[in-house]
């Protein structure tokens, strides 16, 4: 986490991360339930966003911004 926070990123972790994000969102359509529960989900959030718009962000997501949202993050539990 401490690596992640302070931008300590390789440019394959970061587009391996954003390739598992982004076939996700890929995988919506292959089932109508989890197509239901995407667009439920949005809608009881007020959110107007589809698959495509979510990919289409995740594509521009730099280090900086993983490392910024990471800060804010703290450990709460370690299991042995």
């Amino acid at each position: 986490l401490k690596a992640i926070q302070q931008a300590q990123i390789t440019d394959t972790e970061l587009k391996t991360a954003k390739l598992a994000v982004i076939n996700a969102y890929r995988s919506l359509p292959d089932s109508p339930a989890s197509l239901e529960g995407w667009y439920t989900g949005r809608a009881l959030s007020g959110l107007d966003t589809s698959p495509e718009d979510c990919i289409a962000l995740v594509e521009t997501v730099t280090k900086e911004e993983v490392a910024q949202v990471a800060q804010k993050i703290t450990l709460d539990t370690i299991y042995f």
